[in-house]
């Protein structure tokens, strides 16, 4: 499942993603559209999912996220 599908499914918002993961909302659209983020980011999208759906959703899970790529850090 993409991210779009897990917040539809949620029935969240970009705006609950960043409240439930504390992230920022800017931070939590680019991720809803596609954009890269970081692994840390990921994790935290990773565990506010799994907290809600009450049952454990790994990064790679969550289809179309782009990781920025750890290697240009």
């Amino acid at each position: 499942m993409t991210l779009k599908d897990y917040l539809t499914q949620l029935g969240w918002t970009a705006t609950d993603l960043s409240r439930y993961a504390n992230i920022n909302v800017r931070t939590a659209r680019k991720a809803v559209v596609g954009e890269t983020i970081s692994n840390k980011v990921a994790q935290a999208i990773a565990r506010a999912i799994s907290e809600a759906m009450g049952k454990l959703i790994h990064v790679g899970d969550i289809e179309g996220l782009h990781l920025k790529d750890r290697s240009a850090e």
